[in-house]
């Protein structure tokens, strides 16, 4: 007669107490007569396992199943079945999708733990996966987070029993506490742990190779030989200052890059976004290793841990053309024409980019763009970028750069008298009707592709205006500058950015195109009661209309060179204006002020 191991026996395989009776007597009651039967003492749960194992702080989950099993005496897939997760023999073991919430709740009964404990990840590597998966969204298109199958290690951390979780990250490859690299797969058996089945039939402790023994390795009758060599006890390589002070880079930036998306870094000479530095990074690792997505595997280890310190060196040299040296020598950067990043607005969007790394690409054809183009990438920034409606993400280097083009109601037909503040204006003639209506149109091309004769139609300026911007630009170029012209439209662009005009020049232009419009809105009510210079202060009506619009006279409308100041004062009516649905003046301009300047 066989005989069975006692309820509770240690024996391996035996894992559970025996189970109570579904229908168990009631307390206190004797069938025989006698005295009560004891009660279970307060406070224990007589369904859990007697054995609770916590998991520690930042350990993998496949590690703190591993640990849990060997207490157990059990192997991995065991334990998850006393757990009540069925796994298929030669299932490879996806433990962060087993423990859902539901399945982390049950073994947290079972084992005396807090569910929650089974389903959080470790800071750093919470950083690092929401940091790549916000790349993979914006960038890529792709919303499903990916997961590695094995995890690197160090012998040394590995000493104290457990794996931790930041090792199966594949931007980890120095332990920044011990200065070593970090080891990819067993020096006897060649396969990196815990990234086939193997280990989930072992009883073996967490620290010993559990893959099998392949190849000209003699089997041992009808199983195969376990690895079993101890990995905390293999010798690491020792990592450089340089790549631990890498490695902890790319931790901090990913940190800032989750907490703070737009805090400033100092990247390729310039204050950047630490969210936009991070992206710019792992683009520029994927793109010199070959891989469209990064892996932990040790066969694409080498030409991916390249690539990360070489996209560091590019991001901490001091400007955007080093930058681009860099990259191109170690061949970080997409393989792109340069020219080919201004194509066209279909190929930006199908092919979206880090706006560091365009960025890079623009600064080095500086002085290959035309001064148009020049103002639609916002060269006078110093950080170019690609125009309004060509990114398909919110990324950019800094928060002035999210600036929307100028709309047309901000801009005035001839912008305001110094307001570029540059030496040398009136030598450019910039200071000249013609010239400050060259810098009103300036205005509203930057950071767009509006064509100039749009932009002259929708100032009141006559469409050939737009031919004028080619003889406006020559006499810039002709006196070298073109830079110190651009970065001055820049200026103004952000400075009324942060200081709105509080007049709608559009409405007003439209809202005074005839000439008998003025004079209805004179009868209903005159300038002065808005507290504006009376009508008598005005020589004649095209004098009012360019100081209300904030145009010149030498571009006023053609119904204002033909009617006379004498009959507008009065109430000249046009048969045009009983269909036109204009707004009065009164409405239309309340609470503006008559004229304004940047301050």
């Amino acid at each position: 007669m066989t005989c069975l191991p006692r309820s509770g026996s240690t024996t391996p395989g035996r894992t559970v107490p025996a189970v109570s009776s579904a229908n168990p007597r009631p307390e206190n009651v004797n069938p025989r007569g006698g005295q009560g039967l004891r009660q279970v003492p307060g406070g224990y749960d007589i369904d859990r396992l007697p054995i609770s194992v916590l998991r520690r702080d930042g350990e993998l989950l496949e590690s703190w199943l591993h640990r849990t099993a060997f207490r157990y005496g059990l192997h991995p897939r065991a334990m998850l079945g006393e757990l009540g997760i069925h796994v298929d023999p030669q299932r490879r073991l996806k433990v962060h999708e087993l423990f859902d919430d539901d399945a982390a709740m049950r073994a947290g009964q079972k084992l005396g733990l807090e569910p929650a404990s089974l389903t959080k990840t470790g800071r750093t590597l919470a950083t690092l996966r929401s940091a790549r998966e916000a790349h993979d969204a914006i960038l890529n298109g792709t919303t499903r987070p990916r997961f590695s199958s094995g995890t690197r290690w160090c012998p040394h951390c590995l000493e104290a029993g457990h794996w931790d979780e930041q090792w199966q990250d594949p931007m980890c490859w120095y332990c920044t506490k011990h200065s070593v690299h970090l080891l990819a797969e067993c020096p006897r058996c060649g396969i990196m742990p815990y990234s086939t089945t193997s280990w989930n039939t072992t009883r073996a402790e967490p620290r010993t190779c559990p893959s099998f023994v392949t190849g000209d390795k003699v089997l041992q009758g009808r199983y195969r030989i376990r690895c079993g060599i101890r990995l905390d006890q293999i010798k690491a390589r020792t990592a450089s200052p340089m790549e631990v002070r890498d490695q902890q880079f790319i931790f901090e930036l990913a940190r800032g890059a989750v907490s703070t998306p737009e805090a400033p870094v100092f990247a390729s000479g310039l204050q950047v976004r630490a969210q936009v530095v991070f992206e710019a990074i792992l683009e520029m690792i994927c793109a010199g290793s070959g891989m469209a997505t990064l892996a932990v595997q040790p066969s694409e280890a080498m030409e991916a841990v390249a690539a990360f310190h070489a996209a560091i060196a590019v991001v901490r040299c001091s400007s955007l053309e080093a930058s681009y040296e860099v990259a191109q020598s170690h061949g970080v950067l997409p393989d792109v024409d340069r020219i080919a990043t201004l194509g066209s607005q279909q190929l930006a969007r199908q092919n979206p980019r880090s706006p560091l790394l365009i960025a890079m690409w623009m600064a080095t054809i500086h002085d290959e763009l035309s001064p148009s183009l020049k103002l639609t990438v916002r060269m006078g920034s110093g950080r170019p970028r690609y125009p309004d409606g060509w990114q398909t993400h919110d990324r950019f280097l800094q928060a002035s750069d999210a600036h929307p083009a100028l709309p047309i109601s901000w801009i005035p037909q001839t912008a305001w008298p110094g307001a570029l503040q540059l030496a040398d204006a009136s030598a450019l003639g910039l200071e000249t009707p013609h010239g400050r209506a060259f810098i009103s149109m300036c205005l509203a091309r930057y950071g767009t592709t509006r064509s100039w004769r749009a932009i002259a139609t929708s100032l009141g300026l006559p469409a050939s205006a737009g031919r004028g911007v080619h003889r406006a630009w020559g006499k810039i170029e002709a006196a070298d500058r073109t830079s110190a012209y651009i970065q001055a439209i820049d200026r103004l662009f952000i400075q009324l950015h942060e200081a709105p005009p509080p007049i709608d020049y559009e409405r007003r232009r439209t809202l005074l195109w005839h000439v008998g419009t003025l004079a209805k809105s004179m009868a209903r009510e005159s300038p002065s009661a808005k507290g504006w210079p009376s009508i008598s202060h005005f020589d004649d009506h095209v004098e009012f209309w360019a100081t209300y619009t904030g145009g010149s006279t030498e571009f006023a409308p053609p119904s204002y060179r033909d009617a006379a100041w004498t009959a507008t004062r009065g109430s000249i009516h046009s048969p045009r204006l009983d269909n036109l649905p204009i707004q009065d003046s009164a409405s239309a301009t309340a609470g503006e002020p008559m004229t304004w300047t940047p301050p």
